[in-house]
């Protein structure tokens, strides 16, 4: 009788520690979720108002993934959200480079 009092007393606070586990990492994605979110919002504003910092923002936002895909062990949805943009923006910052180059060679040219 004493083994299954003890067994059940140990079951309930381990499941307690695991609830406290549980709660503590549901909070962890959602502010993780939010962050995320956050940066696609700066992301798409340093994208289409200060283009000269894309390659800065872009390496931060790629360390942001890996750090993230560290964090939860394995490649999870946050990581599939930051490197589509990451491909985009390395687009980006190309097309960006070429126009740049194309327009110090006109003003050569005048």
């Amino acid at each position: 009788m004493n083994f299954y009092l003890s067994f059940f007393g140990l079951n309930s606070i381990i499941s307690l520690i695991a609830s406290i586990y549980g709660f503590s990492l549901g909070l962890f994605y959602i502010i993780d979720l939010i962050l995320t979110l956050l940066l696609i919002g700066l992301y798409f504003y340093v994208f289409f108002r200060k283009a000269e910092y894309l390659g800065f923002f872009t390496l931060f936002f790629m360390f942001y993934g890996f750090v993230n895909a560290l964090l939860f062990v394995d490649f999870g949805w946050s990581f599939w959200i930051i490197v589509p943009i990451c491909i985009i923006d390395f687009i980006g910052i190309v097309i960006y480079s070429f126009a740049k180059m194309r327009r110090t060679k006109q003003s050569f040219r005048r």
